[in-house]
């Protein structure tokens, strides 16, 4: 019974019930699901994706390009351990998105999350990728192509996570995973203190929201509903403003 009640739920996860070994357990596979896939996402979007089109930019860009250092430090034209580099922080950095992802999915229209999550990180992570003074957007050739890519990764990375995690928590949630099983996704963000430390706070705050039953119900009612979809809706609209300004400046 207990199963079948936290499969039904599956959106709004056990919010009025007291902390337990099942509710607890509940929690910890979301999670990892979200951690899980915000890794994949961002070491194969973020990591891969990033290096396929700053490869793009160097064919298209003139030969004279090939060896200057990018705004983040890599070599244009080169394949070297700084790749690998890339790969670590962009798939740690999905981890933590896909935390934090799992925390605020509520807020998010059902059935139209991934394309809700493609355009605020699409706008946010362009806006903070994006530098009209910095070398990817004033000497590589095309522009607009730079642009264009550069709003497109961390979009497909919010698509793909968004998805990702919407299929498989009422997965995982009927499956029941080993307690090993769900750690292992998050040993990434683990290895980083800052962001385990994030996330420590994170599942400590969810676990206060099922010790104390009022305060689950506060924090599942309307007025903060609303509140963080307003938060949302304010920082990706500052977001696409400041990238719109960017991208007239650029071209």
């Amino acid at each position: 019974a207990a199963m079948a009640a936290r499969t039904a739920t599956a959106d709004e996860p056990v919010a009025r019930e007291r902390l337990t070994r099942e509710t607890a357990r509940d929690g910890l596979t979301r999670l990892a699901v979200g951690s899980g896939v915000g890794f994949l996402a961002g070491a194969l979007i973020g990591g891969v994706g990033g290096r396929l089109a700053m490869l793009l930019l160097r064919v298209t860009s003139d030969s004279s390009l090939i060896g200057m250092t990018t705004d983040d430090g890599f070599r244009t034209g080169s394949f070297t351990t700084d790749t690998f580099f890339l790969l670590a922080v962009t798939a740690i950095g999905g981890a933590g998105l896909g935390a934090a992802y799992v925390a605020v999915r509520r807020w998010l229209p059902r059935g139209h999350r991934p394309a809700v999550a493609a355009v605020v990180l699409g706008a946010i992570g362009g806006a903070a990728i994006i530098d009209p003074e910095g070398l990817d957007f004033t000497v590589l050739d095309p522009l607009w192509l730079a642009v264009a890519m550069f709003i497109a990764l961390p979009a497909a990375f919010g698509a793909a996570l968004a998805r990702g995690v919407e299929r498989l928590i009422p997965w995982a949630s009927d499956r029941g995973p080993s307690t090993f099983g769900l750690l292992v996704p998050l040993l990434p963000i683990v290895l980083f203190p800052v962001m385990a430390i994030l996330v420590g706070l994170v599942a400590l705050a969810w676990a206060a929201l099922r010790r104390w039953p009022a305060a689950g119900r506060l924090w599942w009612s309307a007025p903060i509903t609303v509140g963080g979809r307003a938060v949302g809706i304010g920082a990706t609209v500052l977001a696409a403003i400041v990238l719109a300004q960017d991208v007239a400046e650029i071209l």
